[in-house]
């Protein structure tokens, strides 16, 4: 059996001094590509990142209690612009765990190096929510009647689209469906 190893010739002094810092170059070239970015110092967008800002931001007490449930999550994340100033914010949805879903969502504004909360919905059960424009975010929740069960809803369901007007975001449309859409 032919041993390749012994095979081959091994490389010369030179040529393994002249691959390094030809590949170490080239490290450092995607490296400096992508050092602009963090300098921007614009936050991370992560699950880490909406439980850190929901911790950390005293007008999100609300969804922070549903937050520190025990079987608590964040059930949905998006890292997009709604503010429509080029950079990306974080959409958040937070689940109690249990059989109500989605209990409540925020948004956080990306400002330099920090988030800034912009919107917050911290009470319900069984929010629905899309992304649906630039800037436009809709929300449907189920309305219940005096007698319905938690699973079963009678009263419709409640539609909001919520649009960035430049400094936050208003109910742009308002509307009441008898299904789930």
């Amino acid at each position: 059996m032919l041993d390749v190893r012994s095979a081959a010739r091994p490389p010369t002094v030179g040529a393994v001094s002249t691959a390094r810092p030809v590949a170490v170059a080239a490290l450092l070239g995607l490296t400096a590509l992508a050092a602009p970015a963090a300098a921007e110092g614009s936050p991370t967008c992560s699950m880490k990142a909406a439980r850190q800002a929901i911790r950390t931001t005293p007008a999100a007490a609300a969804l922070r209690a549903t937050l520190d449930g025990p079987f608590a999550l964040i059930a949905q994340l998006w890292c997009r612009d709604v503010t429509r100033d080029g950079v990306d914010d974080m959409t958040v949805t937070v689940s109690g765990g249990g059989t109500a879903g989605v209990m409540g969502w925020a948004v956080f504004r990306t400002v330099g190096a920090r988030r800034r909360l912009v919107l917050l919905r911290p009470d319900g059960q069984h929010f629905r929510i899309r992304l649906t424009g630039r800037s436009e975010i809709w929300e449907q929740y189920p309305v219940y009647r005096e007698r319905d069960p938690g699973c079963c809803p009678t009263g419709g369901y409640e539609n909001r689209r919520f649009r960035w007007d430049g400094d936050r975001f208003v109910v742009a449309r308002r509307w009441r469906t008898t299904d789930a859409g």
